[in-house]
């Protein structure tokens, strides 16, 4: 089970919410050619920008020539080697367990110029799932929708510290406790209660 990043999520949405000329769901991320003034993202672009990534910069368009717009660049992908090692190691784990992620392939096509798609960075800096990146990440998302999303995200992601901390402190206390002490029942009780998974013990 994924663990949600609740101090970065909590990051990401207060950066948004205190530079809106530099949030937008529009895009990924958009700027103009030169680099020069306001660069917006929306919440995964934020995200690998707050991880200090780098951004691979396109533009937005190239086809036919007449409509190319010099002005305004956009960017799908980050230098996966900017990213943080603990996220590149994360990334390359995720996709050797999950090849049928949707970014799979394209992400061992692209780790070869040095690039990942910034989906999929976002994703597992963030430690949510496909179906979470949904709305999250989704262009044409109504009002209030990210909003709600980000609470319901922070919500299940302190639940799941909470019960992982309640698991480590039960493992801690039957540890401590003398060999001869250990209830082997009731500590896999314990441990298995603290993830919330219903557990009756039978006594043979």
């Amino acid at each position: 089970m994924k663990m949600i990043n609740v101090g970065l999520l909590e990051q990401v949405w207060g950066y948004a919410q205190e530079h809106p000329e530099q949030y937008t769901q529009d895009a990924w991320g958009v700027r103009n050619a030169k680099g020069e003034g306001t660069e917006t993202h929306d919440i995964a672009g934020l995200t690998l920008k707050l991880l200090g990534a780098q951004f691979v910069w396109t533009p937005v368009a190239d086809y036919p020539p007449s409509a190319a717009l010099e002005a305004v660049w956009g960017t799908n992908d980050v230098v996966f080697s900017s990213l943080p090692s603990t996220v590149t190691r994360a990334i390359v784990e995720w996709v050797l367990a999950v090849p049928t992620d949707r970014y799979a392939d394209y992400f061992w096509h692209a780790v070869t110029s040095d690039r990942c798609p910034i989906g999929l960075a976002a994703r597992v800096a963030l430690g949510i799932d496909s179906s979470d990146t949904v709305i999250l990440f989704e262009e044409d998302a109504k009002p209030g929708e990210i909003a709600r999303k980000v609470a319901e995200l922070l919500a299940r992601g302190r639940s799941q510290w909470e019960k992982a901390q309640m698991a480590m402190d039960a493992k801690a206390g039957m540890d401590a406790l003398p060999e001869n002490q250990v209830n082997p029942g009731a500590y896999l009780g314990a441990c298995l209660a603290a993830r919330g998974v219903p557990v009756t013990v039978v006594e043979l």
